[in-house]
């Protein structure tokens, strides 16, 4: 079984908005398999582990994904694909 490498370029951003403040954040970063080729359709879930909101996406066909407006917290990535093991990254925050 081909092994997913999950290069999370993980920018849990916490953007101002002129004199405000937002409490949103975005998790984005890249899927490639072992060779460094983008592993397109897979899917990504992004999980609050202390509210347990669950935000759900597939990568793009060169291996990219977001998830915005993310609540301020810790969260778990987990990446699956058919074919490949399943990976989960640290927890963010």
């Amino acid at each position: 079984m081909k092994r997913l490498v999950l290069t999370v370029l993980v920018v849990l951003s916490l953007a101002a908005a002129a004199n405000a403040q937002t409490f949103r954040g975005t998790i984005l970063g890249t899927v490639t398999d072992t060779s460094g080729l983008a592993v397109a359709g897979a899917t990504v879930t992004v999980k609050n582990t202390e509210t347990g909101l669950v935000r759900t996406t597939q990568t793009t066909a060169d291996g990219s994904y977001t998830v915005t407006e993310l609540p301020i917290g810790t969260y778990t990535v987990t990446i699956s694909q058919s074919g490949f093991q399943t990976s989960m990254t640290a927890t963010l925050r």
